[in-house]
């Protein structure tokens, strides 16, 4: 027989069960256990009070529509924090996977100003030695360069910490300094402009 709900000392296991069962009451308490602990690793992650609001809310939707998928081989806290883990993941996908473009009044000018034939090769430069680098050393150098984001949120996009961000984008700039001196038409003793 399970514990009855208004004891304070439930095992989590018994609200689990509980809640599975149906009883509304359940699920409550193990909202309220985890609720703060939660809201305040995703405010960790997204920096941003209305986005970790809504996506501790998301959390705990999902957690309750997929309650009965929890196997009991975790605890309760590490598979809620995986789900957020994973909204937090898809929150930057689509924060990040737009491309920004800053408009001034200069743009235009700018534009007409570029030399065309030469920023195609310098493009196909960078393409061609992007697509010599390993996966993990093109997004790093994608997402800071191409996409203009901070170390920060490169860390974030990529699911890494800021410092292991910050190692690869020193070690990818290294290898693609390597790469664009093999195929720079530049002299062997000048370093190629990456």
């Amino acid at each position: 027989m399970l514990p009855k709900l208004h004891d304070h000392a439930i095992p989590e296991k018994a609200l689990i069960q509980s809640a599975l069962d149906g009883q509304e009451e359940a699920f409550i308490k193990l909202y309220r256990q985890h609720v703060t602990p939660l809201y305040l690793f995703i405010y960790k992650k997204v920096n941003r009070q209305e986005d970790a609001e809504d996506l501790t809310s998301e959390t705990f939707y999902q957690a309750l529509k997929d309650l009965a998928r929890f196997s009991f081989q975790s605890s309760f806290k590490n598979w809620l924090f995986g789900i957020a883990k994973n909204l937090i993941l898809a929150y930057y996908r689509e924060k990040y996977n737009h491309p920004r473009l800053k408009l001034d009044e200069n743009f235009a000018a700018q534009k007409k100003e570029q030399q065309p034939q030469e920023d195609q090769k310098n493009l196909q430069l960078i393409r061609q030695i992007l697509g010599s680098l390993p996966q993990k050393y093109r997004s790093v150098l994608e997402l800071r360069f191409m996409r203009g984001y901070t170390i920060l949120e490169t860390a974030h996009a990529l699911g890494i910490s800021e410092e292991n961000a910050k190692v690869l984008q020193h070690r990818a700039l290294k290898k693609a300094r390597i790469f664009a001196a093999a195929d720079s038409p530049q002299g062997a003793g000048e370093e190629p402009m990456l």
